[in-house]
């Protein structure tokens, strides 16, 4: 890994996302009070000899309230990436 760089994102939908594991869909539909959603997680610049093409992974949480939003753990990724891929940090 070469850089990590966090992130958020801000929505205002008047349905709560659906969640389905490992990614968060979400609706927005006109009319009635909304509510404010988020999603936190980061970008990480990437460096592999096996695989140079591979620069860059996006990890994010799934949609909450601010109050409760947090991006994914290392542990999570890890076990999101599965055997997909290994994550070795510095």
């Amino acid at each position: 890994m070469v850089r990590v760089q966090r992130m958020e994102e801000y929505a205002q939908l008047q349905t709560p996302p659906v969640a389905a594991k490992p990614v968060a869909l979400r609706a927005d539909f006109s009319g009635g009070s909304s509510v404010t959603w988020m999603w936190q997680g980061c970008h990480l610049w990437l460096s592999s000899a096996e695989q140079p093409d591979i620069r860059s992974l996006t990890c994010v949480g799934v949609d909450s309230v601010p109050s409760t939003a947090r991006a994914p753990s290392i542990d999570q990724i890890r076990e999101a990436l599965g055997a997909v891929a290994t994550l070795h940090l510095p």
